[in-house]
């Protein structure tokens, strides 16, 4: 008796600490295709947050998630409301340039864009403007293009990017620091109490995509959630506009070209004000998060991990050879049906996995990671009882892969995790070729947004070395689908390799239950720049 008692026990012991390193994983790609095949038709029209086809996107995967028994993630509920405030401007934009000798106006589209739209971003009056540099404040670099300037009150205005370096701890070398995003700068901005922001995209610029690119982008729909306050005024310019505001300066835009070239960059003010009126369309309207759970069966299942992928897009948008749906394909159909895919997969073995895992397909990413930024706002869990973040934005389609990169997985233990499974399914570590490194950016997705609220987060891609094709041609088929980013053309027409699709669905969750059942939560290295938001 006392012995089966003490053969219980361990048995028991063994159930609680104790889980699978390899778990056999069988992924079905006839659900995937037909979850993809569904979501990218035209029937939804792009899937635009705030539109038809994103509710009726939301409502189909709830369903799938009901079918396959995740329990609710939301209270009761497998829908997140995500409040969302939309606003657009219209062609009756008055944008001028004021100094002592002439008044410039601008055309909207041409000259500027708008990065932030709402009522509160016009000023009526003239305001000052201030140079000031690349308008960044680094304190870890001892770098501070404020320094010498109160600019409260004020219009600043900065070129693209950041100091150049050929060392990597100096604002990353040669890789863009989180210093060189927009956003970044209109924060540091707004921490120095100013008024508005003008950013100028230099020619060649290696930071900011083509003008016609950032066009597209920027005159489409706005949002903000709608518990946001809108109050600055964020601009683009281009570096023909740009010109004019430096008219009256000892110091124009050529010599600005000339100081970041040399590494002398300066700060000061321009003898220049501008004044903005504009109309905006604007709406309110509630979106939808789609959350399930998936319960560990060990002693942490109070713990989390959380997998994500976005299921908006861009909606119905400027006509390109006849055609005005995005579609929305690879970005990020094919990623929303793949993870519900490993959500039917995992919750058939969640017997063994340690960790819970919180499954999450969010809306709005394409318009600010609206969905995930709302999540973090307004969590169903404790956010500390989610040890990490995999995001899954892109599945590999062009063939069968013998490499994996690890977007993030520098900065944190998640990286050390990757290394075993990658090792298990004899697989190599690649990195991010140089001209994939805008595309393939930490900051370009929803595991952003978690880094900085100090969860450990990780986006998985596949590497460029393929089974079947040279390494030059595995670059030559990626640029291809690159071409297809954000246009028309990123629809179900797409010829895929879906043997790609399976390899790719089938290592994320491996990975997935390789970090549920990891003895240690993930941790992010001191050196990292997310340390401190943990």
């Amino acid at each position: 008796m006392k012995i089966r008692f003490l053969v219980a026990i361990l048995f028991l012991a063994f159930l609680n600490n104790s889980f699978p390193q390899d778990i056999h994983v069988q992924v079905d790609t006839n659900r995937i295709k037909t979850d993809v095949l569904f979501l990218a038709s035209d029937s939804l029209e792009g899937r635009k947050t705030g539109e038809r086809g994103n509710t009726i996107a939301a409502e189909y995967i709830k369903q799938r998630l009901k079918k396959y028994n995740l329990t609710p993630g939301f209270k009761n509920s497998y829908f997140q409301n995500v409040p969302i405030h939309s606003s657009k401007a219209s062609n009756q934009s008055k944008m001028v340039i004021y100094t002592s000798k002439f008044a410039k106006k601008l055309n909207y589209g041409i000259d500027y864009l708008i990065d932030e739209s709402g009522e509160q971003t016009i000023i009526p009056k003239p305001y000052p403007l201030v140079f000031i540099g690349y308008g960044i404040d680094a304190p870890e670099f001892n770098y501070n293009d404020y320094r010498y300037l109160n600019v409260e009150g004020k219009i600043v205005v900065f070129i693209s990017g950041e100091p150049e370096s050929n060392d990597s701890s100096y604002f990353n070398g040669k890789i863009p620091s989180l210093y060189s995003y927009p956003a970044v700068k209109h924060k540091i901005a707004v921490s120095k109490g100013a008024r508005g922001s003008i950013l100028i995209r230099l020619p060649n610029d290696r930071y900011l995509p083509p003008w016609e690119s950032l066009r597209k982008e920027y005159t489409r729909d706005y949002m903000v959630l709608a518990s946001s306050f809108i109050g600055n005024l964020n601009l683009i310019f281009t570096y023909y506009a740009a010109r004019w505001l430096f008219a009256d300066s000892d110091y124009n835009l050529k010599d600005i070209v000339e100081l970041h070239k040399d590494d002398k960059m300066i700060s000061f003010p321009l003898d220049a004000q501008i004044s903005f009126k504009e109309k905006f369309k604007q709406k309110d309207f509630i979106s939808h998060n789609v959350l399930g759970v998936i319960e560990g069966s060990g002693k942490n299942k109070d713990e989390f991990v959380l997998v994500t992928a976005h299921f908006d897009h861009l909606g119905i948008g400027e006509p390109i050879a006849g055609d005005s749906i995005y579609n929305g394909f690879l970005d990020n159909a094919l990623g929303t049906s793949s993870v519900i895919e490993i959500a039917r997969i995992l919750n058939s073995s969640k017997n063994l996995i340690n960790r819970s895992v919180l499954i999450m397909l969010v809306t709005g990413e394409e318009f600010g990671l609206l969905g995930s930024r709302y999540f973090l706002y307004n969590p169903p869990y404790n956010l500390s009882s989610i040890v990490a973040n995999i995001n899954v934005d892109g599945i590999a389609v062009i063939d069968s892969f013998k490499s994996i990169v690890g977007i993030g997985a520098k900065y944190s233990t998640l990286g050390e995790i990757l290394n075993k499974t990658v090792k298990r399914e004899n697989l190599k570590i690649a990195g991010i070729p140089p001209e994939f490194r805008y595309w393939e950016s930490f900051h370009r997705s929803d595991q952003s947004a978690y880094a900085q609220a100090g969860i450990p987060s990780i986006l998985i891609s596949e590497g460029l070395d393929y089974v079947h094709y040279s390494k030059q041609k595995g670059i030559k088929k990626y640029i291809e689908y690159i071409k297809y980013y954000h246009t028309p053309f990123d629809g179900i027409h797409l010829k895929i390799n879906y043997s790609a699709v399976k390899q790719n669905v089938s290592f994320l969750t491996k990975y997935i239950i390789d970090v549920a059942n990891s003895k240690s939560r993930p941790q992010w290295y001191p050196n990292s720049v997310y340390y401190k938001s943990k």
